[in-house]
């Protein structure tokens, strides 16, 4: 079963990303709070990390970075509402796919397929 750890600062958002997920048969654990994301991250091998690159404490792109240095093969999606090219290019600087916020629960699978398609 496939475990995905979102951080992101939003409650509400967290909820609606949960719901989407689990309809999808996916186990998803969340955190409010950066610092607490971040140690949930380092604590539990997930699959997969949403990261919401614009929070108080550790920025998203921050923690993708810290993933990627313990494990380069860490699959990171980075959300943002505020997608602009400088954070287009420091996402895929790290290797991560870049949603722009609002999206679809479609646009969000759209990107777990690929980045799951291209471990394999």
């Amino acid at each position: 079963r496939v475990r995905v750890l979102i951080v992101e600062d939003d409650k509400t958002f967290c909820q609606f990303l949960t719901e989407i997920l689990e309809s999808k048969g996916i186990e998803v654990v969340w955190a409010t709070d950066s610092l607490d994301g971040f140690r949930k991250a380092q604590s539990y091998p997930y699959d997969f990390f949403i990261l919401d690159v614009r929070m108080p404490g550790l920025l998203g792109t921050e923690i993708a970075e810290a993933l990627k240095q313990n494990s380069a093969g860490a699959k990171v999606i980075l959300i943002s509402a505020f997608a602009d090219e400088t954070l287009r290019h420091a996402a895929a600087n790290l290797g991560a796919p870049l949603l722009s916020k609002p999206f679809s629960a479609d646009d969000l699978f759209q990107v777990i397929d690929k980045a799951t398609s291209e471990q394999a």
